[in-house]
């Protein structure tokens, strides 16, 4: 859709690292594929909200190619292991608890 100021379509570029391509493409097929989207409505998100995180989520899924191989299961506990030790840890809610 264009863009109401400029009448254009514009794309963003976005880079991210692979683990959190991986990380990202597993959450967002469980959140959208498996689930239906159904946690995401229900946490009350705007439905463009959900649709813009489908976007990314087919945009993820044309570049993961670690979902078809047959070690999937550990080279996603491996990147989540990396986020984890890159990040000093638990997301800091998780600190307080």
């Amino acid at each position: 859709m264009p863009n109401p100021i400029s009448g254009q379509s514009p794309e963003r570029i976005i880079t991210l690292p692979d683990d959190a391509g991986l990380v990202l493409f597993d959450l967002l097929g469980r959140l959208i594929e498996d689930e239906k989207g159904r946690r995401l409505v229900d946490l009350g998100l705007h439905d463009a909200e959900i649709w813009a995180l489908n976007t990314f989520y087919c945009l993820l899924e044309r570049s993961e190619a670690n979902s078809f191989k047959p070690n999937y299961a550990s080279l996603l506990d491996a990147a989540r292991s990396n986020i984890l030790t890159e990040n000093g840890g638990p997301w800091p809610r998780h600190r307080d608890e």
